[in-house]
């Protein structure tokens, strides 16, 4: 028996779906429930109530299931191309194409939450972490020829730039290891040394530190120097980070940069026997070799993590 001109009427172009359609657009959907869509889709809460009535009387579904439904903005792809790459497949995406369909339809993703700095504050104390484009980055415990040339450069540098302002040093300046800055939002880093000019950070003892350093080293280590060569560079250098520095305990060497409008500029690469005066720091001299353990006590090759 063919279909009246009222029935005829029910099929818009344009309709609007229900919640069913959601279930119904994955391969998981009974029977009842492709009636139930079949008469929704032809359903409105505030205009189809009559015609919604007629169709569940055709199809034989509870008026209860089609009464539910709910207008949405999206619509289904035209292509079926499109619809399967929306996980909607199936008679049912057949039927439905190019109309509007719930927001969720298709494969359903949680939205990622993007770590700030309140989370690194419920890590366990004493975890050294970092958060990279919204990840939580566990640092390892450094190699003690890691923590030698931290603690050198603190030596080399800090002690006449930050330890002896005022006392004889050329001063000016502060010099920290491994304090958390914060560059943005979903970027904090602990450098392995970072330096501010003291007219620049008035209140040094915060957590994080809000004001880009002036000058950042960073130790490289096997497990970290993908990151502290290519991400960090970048980082650093979008944020003005006017210098840095990259100590190489395995080789033995220290690179150092300067930002030049937006760029880094090579002023520098110094090896063990080399003895520099390297800005932002040339009123001293670094002896390179000395910020690296001596080659007998250092066996360890470039294959060694940490």
């Amino acid at each position: 028996m063919g279909e009246s001109d009222h029935e005829r009427s029910l099929r818009k172009p344009l309709l609007e779906v229900n919640v069913w359609q959601l279930a119904a657009s994955t391969r998981h959907y009974s029977p009842s429930l492709q009636r139930s869509v079949t008469a929704a889709h032809c359903c409105s809460e505030s205009r189809c109530a009559q015609r919604a009535a007629v169709m569940c009387q055709k199809f034989s579904v509870p008026t209860s299931e089609a009464a539910s439904s709910t207008t949405f903005t999206r619509r289904v792809p035209a292509s079926s191309a499109q619809a399967a790459a929306r996980g909607l497949t199936g008679p049912i995406a057949t039927r439905l194409r190019g109309r509007r369909v719930p927001p969720h339809a298709g494969p359903m993703h949680p939205a990622r939450k993007l770590a700030t700095y309140e989370d690194l504050l419920e890590l366990p104390e004493g975890a050294r972490a970092e958060i990279s484009r919204g990840e939580i980055v566990t640092l390892p415990a450094p190699r003690p020829r890691h923590s030698k040339a931290q603690r050198a450069l603190g030596h080399f540098v800090g002690g006449p730039f930050d330890d002896e302002d005022g006392a004889g040093g050329p001063g000016g300046w502060w010099i920290f290891v491994e304090v958390e800055i914060r560059f943005e939002l979903h970027e904090v880093v602990r450098p392995d040394l970072s330096g501010w000019r003291r007219e620049r950070l008035l209140v040094p003892d915060v957590l994080p530190i809000d004001v880009v350093p002036d000058w950042i080293c960073e130790v490289l280590s096997p497990s970290n120097a993908s990151r502290d060569r290519v991400e960090k560079r970048h980082l650093y250098a979008r944020h003005g980070v006017a210098h840095y520095w990259l100590a190489d305990p395995v080789s033995r060497t220290l690179e150092t940069l300067a930002l030049r409008d937006g760029r880094w500029v090579d002023t520098g690469a110094f090896g063990e026997a080399d003895v520099a005066r390297i800005p932002p720091f040339e009123e001293v001299e670094i002896p390179v070799g000395r910020l690296f353990l001596p080659r007998s006590a250092s066996p360890a090759t470039a294959a060694d993590e940490g």
